[in-house]
């Protein structure tokens, strides 16, 4: 049974077992910490890691900064190739998961459109939005 969301930009969300969440966030904050933008966001990310398993996990990429979002796309296909490349040696993921989750992403890219904001939400035409991460004035 899924218990690890991650909303994608255009709404839709990737539904993983809770071990599947924590590997792809795990991979995340590795590989965005190595980008000298990304320090800052992959240390929040660490936060996106619940404290004891079976929790639920939900990350709604929505809400994060365009360069945030950037950032964590930018993280997961790097990931994507280690993956490809190093098999287990780099995760225990399996790689169907990460590959289905960037096929998500590149299959249906969407900008984002506001109506408004405010200092916590961002409001589309359809629903309220938490602002998350770093990078929000």
């Amino acid at each position: 049974m899924a218990n690890g969301f991650i909303t994608l930009e255009h709404g839709e969300v990737f539904l993983t077992r809770w071990t599947g969440y924590e590997m792809i966030i795990e991979i995340a904050i590795r590989e965005t910490s190595k980008i000298e933008d990304g320090i800052e966001f992959s240390s929040w990310l660490q936060t996106m890691l619940p404290s004891y398993p079976g929790e639920s996990r939900n990350l709604d990429l929505r809400g994060l900064t365009k360069l945030n979002r950037e950032l964590f796309w930018k993280g997961i296909e790097q990931g994507v190739e280690k993956i490809a490349e190093l098999g287990k040696a780099y995760s225990h993921l399996k790689k169907e998961r990460i590959f289905s989750l960037f096929y998500m992403h590149k299959t249906n890219p969407i900008e984002l459109k506001f109506l408004e904001e405010d200092n916590d939400f961002l409001i589309t035409k359809d629903e309220y939005i938490e602002k998350i991460g770093p990078g929000w004035k």
